[in-house]
């Protein structure tokens, strides 16, 4: 059968309440181990959600998130498939690209290649925001890189926005302790608000 046609407005979750919103699945993979309180969707083992409806490129993710241990993996991932394993495969995948944390080494890791960068601090809350389009996908980071914690930029040419298919976001944790995101906001370029 074939996909849903992809989404054209904005995914917008302060994950207020105690349960999931409708805008989010979480039958798709992974080990189903998450809490929805205070604001926040906070994720233990290998775990995540995944949009409701696909997206196409440009697309632009903005997201704030409590990285507070070592070792909170926290993830998001595009694919053009609406179930995955969970988790973050160290393989190349096809139609796979995923934006995370492996304890103090951030990546995007692509269909073919990866870039990464060492953490220089911890703890705190952190400003992400990802981009892709036909070429390229950016991860942008605005707390906890270089010395005196500027914004710290990967970069890495992978053509999974030019999909012919949509691509589901999916959000969660890759094992290690718990990791909390406080909002996640998901828009076509067209309508990403400045």
């Amino acid at each position: 059968s074939a996909s849903p046609a992809p989404t054209t407005e904005c995914l917008v979750d302060g994950f207020e309440g105690t349960s999931l919103g409708s805008q989010w699945i979480d039958d798709v993979g992974g080990d189903g181990k998450y809490v929805v309180a205070d604001g926040a969707i906070t994720f233990s083992d290998t775990s995540h959600v995944r949009s409701v409806g696909s997206f196409t490129a440009p697309l632009t993710i903005r997201a704030t998130l409590d990285k507070t241990d070592y070792c909170s993996n926290h993830y998001i991932k595009l694919s053009t498939e609406p179930w995955d394993q969970g988790g973050h495969s160290w393989d190349y995948e096809p139609g796979v690209v995923t934006f995370m944390w492996d304890c103090l080494e951030r990546y995007i890791y692509g269909q073919t290649d990866y870039d990464s960068r060492s953490l220089y601090t911890l703890g705190g809350t952190y400003d992400i925001e990802i981009t892709v389009d036909g070429s390229t996908a950016t991860f942008l980071s605005t707390y906890g890189f270089g010395f005196n914690g500027e914004a710290d930029t990967l970069v890495l040419q992978d053509t999974i926005g030019s999909s012919s298919e949509g691509l589901y976001v999916y959000v969660g944790a890759d094992g290690g302790a718990s990791a909390t995101w406080n909002s996640v906001e998901i828009c076509p370029w067209l309508l990403a608000p400045t």
